[in-house]
């Protein structure tokens, strides 16, 4: 018996409605049904002709109302086994546009059932959802704010000791000490004053450091200023000591071997830089100072295979001032600079490998007058190889503090105007490109420290002193802080003087501290939530986040599936929920939905065709929600089944979530703590138009928020993957460069990171477009917002392997001389509106030589890393696929041979222009084999366009299974009706 299956899925925008069932049932037993589930379209008729004399039909038809000015989508699902064709013949009122897309394109597969656990899975990531893999506090970051209502109190500098957090500051108004010791999590172990028993001395603290101990220095003040220095246990003062020439600050201290401590010293009307060593316990073994004729001082110092750096400003804070130091207190060396439109001032430096980072400030002195924040690289001789000032003249900007942290340079600092201020993190990259930035609103940061997981800054909340704890710093664009867009400036200076090293009489007044612990007031903001590893973090506990993450390799409902999760929800009455989603959407693996009670599901841009189990904490009642703790079972984004007798489901614990599916018999089963929850007989295969889908969660937040974080325990299925054919790998030497590319050891760099380069680089060897082809290769396309992009290219222009095109958006594949015929996949990393580039970070497919894609996705590369390109040739189902770091972005059934010929050359292209980026790639395999086997049981259904709405698909054999995608459009408001009527042929 011929079985014909008839589903037609409507999927409506931003509508709510009751799903509708129309069935017909004829003598022979074939039942057909039309399922509804949108108000933009009413199925008013459905016919079996001649059904009453025939057992399979010869025509099924279906009426359909168009209500409203509306595109909607019937989803057509056909199981057919015969040896005819179907035609698809569509009959619409005037004023109707009516289309048909697809014809199933089944690629050949392998099947196998595979068992995994946790991180073993590969997954893709879509808006804010990441994966956590060690032991992490899920919060945006944490902030302790003291609350002394005594006036401004502000911490300077932080060390991580033994897993607490010493910061050292000043309170009341900066007249007393602040010294407070946190652990790692934020709770005050201990704070303390220091108390001389003499002198009531006022005392500040500017800089820290640790070995097994604490060193303070700052100053004290009776009549003069004494630079102080302290040497600390968890709760004493071991020794303390005043510097004694006359008024001295002290601001930064290095520890080592020895104690080095900088600051400044007044020597006569003005002030020099001033620099003691001192041994462990308290003795001086020498003093220096440099200067000019005019006020110099440091602020940092650090300590660099048996030399000493030092850092601060020179003639009247006009100059920056770098000066190495041996470890007798002699000038190595020393450099200075200025120029005629910027002062410089340098804060605070890190010595990492072989360079010196430094930062500061950079004062424009002609109007407008202004600061910006100033960040210079040098190596150890004292070679500037680049400065940066970051920064808009509306504010004033100045780095603090800078570290080095997983290979990326952190800068910390300020942002202010009269009315505002703003903590400031950037993030630079070795060559000094800045990659990420941000702002938090009402903190000024000083100082900054890190340990192996964690980054801690300190410095002032309003007026009380505070306590940052990042938790991704390597993720900036994660942490709830207000982004800037800053353009980095590079600046040219000119050396000016030359300093040498003078011996200073210095005398130690040695005063008998003590401690004394004072209570304070304290709050956290963003107080720690709850702490997860091997998870994936769906959301933070912020407003308006949205994040989707689904299982790399699309799993066959044809088999059973079991999945075992434990999902976290929150612990407060937060919002909104997650989703265990089955979809077959157009965005794959990059699918997501809205924000807020869309449950990065629903929405605008909802993910349909689907099946999803709505895990939901906040009643949203335009959705129909009974109440905000509820578990619904949904299809295409609207509720088919809510149970509201579930257990809490923000109470701060993980809640072990089991989803099981029965291909026998069709039933969805899902378990919450070990209850059955929601149980379902389900057609999925006709929803979501075929077996295969891809399986995942979505989450968000909205007005309310929570944390939401999902943690795989077992997943058994039946995953499709592509068959894999024996490999030839390629090295340098098989290729051809041109233009500016050339070979570097396994790499081909097509450009360098210079403007206005090209090259383009071709393998020998012609690829023969009736075998199957597997290219794989390592591209890397910078690490900065630049120019322009590369192209993975097939081609057969009359040039060979000489061909080459145009500068900048041309990516040396278009241009005046285009390479073609050829196809190419692009990845593009500048937005040339007149190419129609849909922005400055997307992959596309592109035709003969020219840049306007016929398909385009945004996808983030220019992270400064390597990212993964794989490029497939079906012949037989004469489909291009491509995928970057997994996630296949582009599937295209196009003729390649009846574009290019029999064969082609591949290869690359790469260009820059006004703006530049370094473009390599390194090859990594080729697969060209003519043994693909079809181990499927989907046959390729091909579909032709034989008249106005009329449509004749089939194959050769006979045995196939087609899904086409009916849209119809009225033009103008009102009812209007569309009848699509089947025919076997």
């Amino acid at each position: 018996m011929d079985k014909w299956v008839l589903v037609g899925v409507v999927a409506v925008a931003l509508v709510t409605s009751l799903s509708v069932y129309s069935v017909v049932t004829h003598p022979g037993g074939v039942r057909i049904e039309v399922l509804s589930t949108g108000y933009g379209v009413k199925i008013t008729d459905l016919s079996c002709e001649n059904c009453d004399t025939h057992i399979s039909p010869d025509k099924l038809s279906a009426k359909t109302e168009i209500v409203g000015n509306t595109r909607s989508y019937f989803t057509l699902n056909y199981t057919l086994v015969d040896s005819k064709s179907i035609r698809v013949n569509v009959i619409a009122d005037p004023g109707i546009e009516v289309g048909l897309q697809g014809g199933y394109q089944a690629d050949y597969y392998a099947k196998s059932k595979r068992r995994f656990v946790g991180s073993n899975l590969n997954w893709s990531f879509v808006g804010d959802s990441y994966y956590v893999e060690n032991d992490t506090v899920l919060a945006r970051y944490q902030m302790v704010e003291a609350l002394n209502g005594t006036g401004k109190d502000r911490l300077f500098d932080v060390v991580v000791l033994n897993d607490r957090v010493w910061t050292v500051g000043s309170t009341n108004d900066y007249k007393d000490p602040a010294v407070v010791v946190f652990d790692r999590n934020g709770d005050v172990i201990h704070r303390f004053k220091i108390l001389d028993y003499g002198s009531n001395d006022s005392i500040e603290f500017r800089g820290l450091a640790s070995d097994r101990y604490v060193y303070a220095v700052g100053h004290a003040r009776q009549n003069d200023y004494d630079g102080l220095i302290v040497k600390l246990n968890d709760k004493n003062v071991l020794w303390s000591l005043h510097v004694d020439v006359h008024n001295e600050f002290l601001e930064g201290v290095a520890v080592g071997d020895h104690i080095y401590t900088v600051g400044r010293v007044k020597i006569g009307n003005n002030y020099d830089a001033f620099i003691l060593k001192i041994d462990k316990n308290g003795n001086l073994i020498w003093a220096k100072r440099i200067g000019s004729v005019r006020d110099d001082g440091f602020y940092d110092v650090a300590l660099k295979d048996g030399y000493v750096y030092a850092v601060g400003y020179a003639y009247d804070r006009w100059d920056a001032l770098v000066v190495k130091f041996d470890e007798n207190g002699n000038v190595v060396w020393n450099v200075s600079w200025t120029n005629n439109t910027w002062d410089f001032t340098l804060y605070d430096l890190v010595v990492h490998g072989n360079n010196v980072y430094a930062v500061g400030y950079a004062y424009h002195y002609h109007n407008p007058k202004h600061r910006d924040a100033y960040i210079v690289k040098l190596d150890l001789n004292g070679n500037v190889l680049w400065q940066k000032i970051v920064g808009v003249e509306s504010f004033n900007e100045s780095f603090s503090d800078v570290i080095v942290f997983k290979n990326h340079i952190f800068a910390f600092g300020t942002i202010e105007n009269s009315s505002k201020s703003y903590g400031f993190v950037a993030e630079f990259g070795s060559n000094g490109n800045l990659i990420a930035q941000k702002r938090i609103e009402n903190i000024k940061f000083y100082g900054s420290a890190k340990d192996s997981d964690y980054v801690y800054a300190v410095g002032r909340y309003e007026n009380d002193f505070t306590l940052v704890k990042f938790f991704n710093l390597s993720r900036l664009n994660r942490s709830h802080v207000e982004d800037t867009n800053y353009t980095p400036r590079d600046v040219k200076t000119d050396s000016w003087f030359n300093y040498t090293s003078h011996d200073v009489s210095v005398n130690f007044k040695v005063k008998r501290y003590t401690v004394q612990d004072v209570q304070i007031d304290r709050r956290f903001i963003y107080l720690e939530e709850c702490r997860t590893n091997d998870s994936i973090v769906l959301t933070l506990d912020r407003n308006l986040m949205r994040g989707s993450a689904w299982i790399n390799e699309r799993i066959d409902l044809s088999k059973d599936f079991s999945l075992k999760a434990k999902i976290y929800l929150g612990f407060k009455d937060g919002a909104d929920g997650v989703v265990f989603v089955i979809q077959n959407d157009s965005r794959w693996l990059s699918a997501i939905g809205g924000y807020g009670g869309n449950l990065a599901y629903n929405g605008s841009d909802p993910i349909v065709p689907s099946i999803g189990v709505e895990f939901d904490t906040w009643r949203n009642y335009d959705y129909g929600d009974p109440n905000g703790n509820h578990v619904a079972l949904d299809v295409n984004c609207h509720h088919i089944y809510i149970n509201t007798s579930v257990p809490k489901l923000e109470d701060g614990v993980e809640h072990d979530v089991t989803v099981t599916w029965s291909s026998k018999y069709k039933t969805l089963r899902v378990f919450l703590d070990g209850h059955l929850c929601v149980e379902r007989t389900i057609d999925v295969r006709s929803i979501l138009n075929g077996s295969l889908a891809w399986i995942g969660f979505t989450g968000s937040t909205g007005g309310r928020n929570n944390v939401q974080y999902v943690k795989i325990v077992n997943f058994e299925a039946y995953l499709v993957k592509d068959v894999e054919t024996s490999d030839t790998t390629l090295n340098t030497s098989n290729w051809h460069v041109v233009g500016d590319a050339y070979r570097d050891n396994e790499k081909i760099v097509l450009t360098p990171d210079e403007r206005w380069k090209r090259g383009s680089a071709w393998y020998g060897e012609k690829i023969d477009l009736s075998n199957y082809l597997w290219f794989e290769a390592k591209v890397y396309l910078g690490d900065k917002d630049g120019a322009d992009g590369l192209v993975f290219v097939i081609h057969n222009d009359t040039r060979g392997l000489s061909a080459i095109g145009g500068y900048g958006g041309n990516l040396a594949y278009n241009g005046s001389d285009p390479i073609k015929p050829s196809v190419g996949i692009e990845l593009d990393t500048w937005r040339n509106y007149d190419f129609g580039d849909p922005n400055g970070n997307h992959i596309g497919l592109n035709v003969n030589g020219s840049t306007r894609s016929e398909i385009t996705r945004a996808v983030p590369i220019e992270d400064g890393r390597e990212h993964d390109l794989i490029v497939r040739w079906n012949p037989k189902t004469m489909c291009l696929d491509a995928y970057l770091d997994g996630i296949h972005y582009i599937h295209k059934e196009i003729d390649l041979k009846g574009i290019l010929g029999e064969k082609a050359i591949i290869g690359f292209t790469a260009s820059t222009g006004g703006s530049s980026n370094e473009h390599y790639v390194k090859i990594v395999k080729v697969i060209e084999s003519s043994d693909v086997r079809d181990i499927s049981k989907y046959k390729e259904t091909k579909v032709y366009h034989v008249a106005p709405g009329v449509w004749v698909c089939g194959s050769d054999d006979g045995v196939f299974n087609v899904v086409l995608k009916l849209y119809a459009q009225p033009i103008a408001s009102g009812s209007k009706k569309v009848s699509v009527v089947f025919t076997k042929v």
